[in-house]
C-alpha cells in the first residue's frame, strides 16, 4: 500500500499535464475570487486523486489484461478506501466506522501529509504555458498517427451504428 501511495504521489518528475491541470484549477480560483483552500484541496482530489487514480485502483482490469477475483476485488475496495480517506482534510473514525476504514487509520494521517506534499511539490513546478502544453499535446497525437485507421474506425462506428440503428 504505501508502495502504491509513493508511486502516486511523489511522481519524479510530476508530469506535465498534472501541472497545467492544477495551475490551471488555481488560476480559475483566482478569477472567481475563491480564497478558501478546502474548495482549491476538493477541487484537485476530485478532478486527479478520486475521479482517475480510485477508479484505476479498484478496477485494474481497465489498464491491464487481468481477471479479478472476489478476495482480491475486497483487498482492492479497502485500499481504495484507504486512499479515499487520504484526500479528506479532516476525517474522525471511531469505534463505530466501518471495519474496512480502520484497517488503516493508523496511517490515514500519513497518507493525509503525503496528498498535501503532493500539492505542494505541484505547486512549486513553473506554469506551463498554453502554447507549451499544446505542442505537447500535437506530438504526441503525431506520434500515433500511423496507428491510427480512419476507414477503421468509420466502419466500426457503421457497424455500431447497424446494430442499433433502431436507438439511434
Amino acid at each position: 500500500v504505501d508502495g502504491v501511495f509513493n508511486a502516486i504521489l511523489k511522481p519524479k518528475p510530476v508530469s506535465m499535464a498534472v501541472r497545467y491541470f492544477f495551475h490551471f484549477l488555481d488560476q480559475e480560483a483566482e478569477k472567481h475570487k475563491i480564497t478558501d483552500p478546502e474548495i482549491l484541496h476538493i477541487w484537485k482530489t476530485n478532478s486527479l486523486l478520486l475521479r482517475y487514480w480510485v477508479n484505476v485502483l479498484k478496477n485494474p482490469e481497465f489498464v491491464f489484461d487481468t481477471n479479478k477475483t472476489p478476495i482480491v476485488d475486497s483487498c482492492l475496495n479497502v485500499i481504495t478506501q484507504a486512499f479515499m480517506d487520504a484526500c479528506t482534510t479532516n476525517r474522525k473514525l471511531g469505534h463505530d466506522s466501518p471495519s474496512n476504514k480502520l484497517l488503516y487509520a493508523k496511517d490515514a494521517e500519513n497518507y493525509r501529509v503525503m496528498v498535501k506534499e503532493f500539492f505542494v511539490e505541484v505547486a512549486s513546478t513553473p506554469v506551463i504555458a498554453i502554447g507549451d502544453i499544446e505542442q505537447i499535446l500535437q506530438k504526441q497525437s503525431a506520434s500515433y498517427a500511423a496507428r491510427f485507421n480512419q476507414m477503421v474506425a468509420l466502419n466500426g462506428i457503421y457497424d455500431h451504428l447497424v446494430k442499433y440503428r433502431e436507438q439511434v
